[in-house]
């Protein structure tokens, strides 16, 4: 388990194998009819997965797509299912079954001799659910983050890899069991942070922003308000020249993590720019003059 390391994590974790009701499901599947056909009678297949080792089996979304082994590798595609518990026929032999639930995909093998078979899948994963803060005490953000996974450990050549992604203010993910790197962004800001996932729990993370609004208001040189909406507003980090954020307007509002930067608004030939100290939970108004 992970402890929080700062105040911009908050982690519920829901301890002990989770327990799912069991019922059949009627799938509907499709064959390769002409390469079966010669192969002689078929025995029924229950395809079922259990997210994790004991756990009952699951009732959900979950596709089995299963193919025969041939010269000595995987061959085609004979049958598909698109839910679990799911009922088929196979003819015997030897299959390779994928199963896929959210971002976890397993593959195993099946033998098919003279009689029924019961094929269970153990994804070993867990569920996760994802939200993003402002700053400490605020409700969730409602607007547009993008969320990306990676792995924690690095390959060889010190890279991460992404496992998923994501986008809205709270998804849910089903992932392998270990750790990742998880990051959200928003239009003017981002965050990451470790997370953990044990197979058979589910886990809610709430990351936090530690950002503070600025508001921002284009005047005239007489103090009122720029009565066009073609107004350029951009972000700089203060000292640095990569774009943080932009939006068009007279006014805007932006929610930047705490720091220093440096605000520019632009319409035609006039501008006008200040720096600006932004702080975690704090509202602060920007008023500048174009000319």
């Amino acid at each position: 388990m992970i402890n929080p390391v700062c105040n911009w994590l908050c982690r519920a974790a829901f301890v002990g194998a989770v327990s799912i009701g069991l019922s059949t499901v009627s799938v509907g599947f499709a064959q390769a009819d002409d390469q079966m056909a010669a192969v002689g009678d078929q025995q029924r297949i229950n395809l079922e997965a259990v997210i994790a080792n004991g756990a009952k089996t699951l009732k959900d979304r979950i596709s089995f797509t299963v193919s025969r082994f041939e010269n000595g590798g995987v061959g085609p595609i004979v049958a598909t299912a698109e839910k679990s518990p799911a009922e088929l026929s196979l003819p015997a032999g030897q299959y390779r079954v994928s199963t896929v639930y959210g971002d976890v995909t397993v593959d195993s093998n099946l033998e098919v001799a003279s009689s029924a078979v019961k094929h269970r899948v153990n994804l070993n994963a867990g569920w996760v659910r994802l939200k993003v803060i402002p700053h400490r005490g605020a409700k969730p953000m409602k607007g547009d983050v993008s969320w990306e996974v990676m792995t924690y450990g690095r390959d060889a050549n010190g890279k991460r890899h992404r496992v998923a992604t994501a986008n809205g203010p709270r998804p849910s993910l089903v992932l392998p069991e270990g750790f990742y790197l998880v990051r959200a962004k928003t239009r003017d800001a981002r965050v990451k942070h470790t997370i953990e996932v044990t197979a058979g729990h589910t886990y809610k993370y709430t990351l936090n922003m530690n950002a503070g609004s600025l508001h921002t208001s284009a005047l005239t040189h007489d103090g009122g308000l720029f009565a066009s909406d073609e107004v350029t507003w951009e972000v700089y980090r203060k000292g640095g020249k990569r774009l943080l954020s932009s939006i068009t307007g007279a006014t805007g509002t932006f929610t930047l993590r705490e720091g220093s930067y440096r605000i520019v608004a632009t319409s035609g030939e006039m501008t006008s720019s200040t720096d600006v100290a932004v702080h975690s939970g704090n509202s602060r108004k920007v008023n500048l003059t174009l000319r």
